[in-house]
């Protein structure tokens, strides 16, 4: 069987490369199973080298982002934002489904934490706690956190959070046309 590979393995931040090594080797290993399993691929390869495998891709420039590597542009950002999808719809998604939901337990793995941390920097200083929400909008703390769980409100995870209250962040800006009156 072929096997789909980029051409030069991609050069990640040293501090994330053992995360994605494991994270594609683990994704990797799960789909193997899949395939020879339910559609009886046995001659897949048991051995790869995560860094030629096309999600090594996105995975390094979530992780440069993570590091703060990668300098702000509408292009930049918007290829990040499409390579966070692409691994959360990897790793959550479901084919019968149209949505998919991300466990909290997800965001204390070493994978989550580098995703958190792209996605921090990615929407920079709009963050806002759920307290500081509530306070800025005049509204209850159960309010902001009713509004991520029913989707109407984008929540990220704060892997620098002292204290696990303050750990779940909201865009200001997103706030701001939530609860902002007319």
């Amino acid at each position: 069987m072929n096997q789909m590979t980029l051409s030069t393995p991609i050069q990640f931040p040293e501090e994330y490369r053992e995360v994605v090594n494991l994270a594609i080797q683990r994704i990797y290993s799960s789909l193997k199973w899949t395939l020879e399993q339910q559609f009886g691929f046995y001659d897949m390869p048991h051995i790869i080298n995560p860094f030629e495998m096309m999600l090594s891709d996105p995975l390094s420039m979530i992780a440069r982002a993570a590091t703060g590597e990668l300098q702000h542009s509408d292009e930049i950002d918007g290829e990040l934002v499409e390579c966070i999808q692409t691994v959360m719809e990897l790793l959550f998604s479901n084919p019968l489904l149209s949505s998919y939901h991300i466990p909290d337990e997800f965001w204390a793995t070493p994978l989550g934490e580098m995703i958190a941390r792209a996605q921090l920097w990615l929407r920079g200083d709009e963050l806002i706690t759920i307290v500081e929400c509530a306070r800025r909008f005049d509204i209850t703390q159960q309010a902001v956190s009713q509004a991520i769980d029913a989707g109407r409100l984008h929540g990220y995870h704060d892997p620098d959070a002292k204290q696990r209250q303050g750990s779940r962040k909201v865009s200001a800006s997103e706030c701001a046309t939530l609860w902002t009156k007319s």
